[in-house]
């Protein structure tokens, strides 16, 4: 095992089995010299005890491995995420967010927070921090890119009634948001990021709030130009 918790599970466990078959047979020797049935019967009754206690030790600590070590408890989510584009009779643009959760794990998971935004990848714009970042660098982070947001952040930030599900193992919930982009937009991408709900007995205060997040790029003039061809053939 290359892991170190599992290599001292390991060890533990076995010195707890040495022992076990040390106190066995240290039992049998003081059988075998005579011991009275009395003492006997002690002895068998101690033996009994020590090797439930071990039972109990070496169960425990695998008991830490499975749900400590590998985490089998942690939240599980899948994120897929699809968007349909809509044109608006003043030249903007619609777009209908669709986003399935599905709990993939072993335990309820409760979200309380969606934060829903776009984000201008193109036209670029020289006093735009992403243009600068793309003119001055080959390859970068997404975190690194800064690109702009087309939304406010207030009114892309979905909690309390407006936003608040739980799913139990196996389950999963579609959800619906809606995004107006300026008609000067060329490509897009849409973020989502689900926020988890704080345990409170675990609770850590965080710039970035523990979830799953999900983006998808949509190009404006290639989801008007698919829209046409469609008309065009009916």
């Amino acid at each position: 095992m290359s892991d170190p918790f599992d290599r001292q599970l390991l060890w533990r466990t076995g010195v707890i089995v040495s022992s076990v078959v040390a106190i066995v047979l240290a039992w049998f020797g003081a059988f075998h010299r005579g011991y009275s049935l009395d003492d006997q019967a002690k002895s068998v009754g101690i033996l009994k005890d020590l090797l439930e206690i071990s039972a109990l030790l070496i169960g425990a600590l695998w008991t830490i491995r499975i749900y400590v070590v590998s985490r089998t408890e942690r939240e599980a989510v899948s994120v897929e995420q699809s968007v349909k584009t809509l044109p608006l009779p003043d030249g903007r643009y619609l777009l209908r967010v669709l986003v399935t959760l599905r709990n993939i794990g072993k335990v309820k998971v409760e979200f309380a927070t969606w934060r829903l935004r776009a984000d201008l990848l193109l036209p670029l714009v020289a006093s735009l921090p992403s243009s600068k970042v793309i003119a001055q660098q080959s390859a970068f982070s997404e975190y690194a890119a800064q690109w702009t947001w087309l939304t406010k952040p207030d009114e892309g930030t979905f909690s309390g009634d407006r936003f608040q599900i739980a799913l139990e193992p196996g389950e999963s919930e579609l959800q619906l948001g809606n995004l107006v982009i300026p008609k000067w937009a060329e490509v897009v991408q849409v973020y989502s990021h689900f926020e988890r709900r704080a345990n409170a007995r675990r609770f850590v205060a965080r710039s970035n709030p523990e979830g799953w997040s999900q983006r998808t790029m949509v190009d404006m003039k290639l989801e008007l130009t698919k829209k046409e061809t469609t008309v065009g053939k009916i």
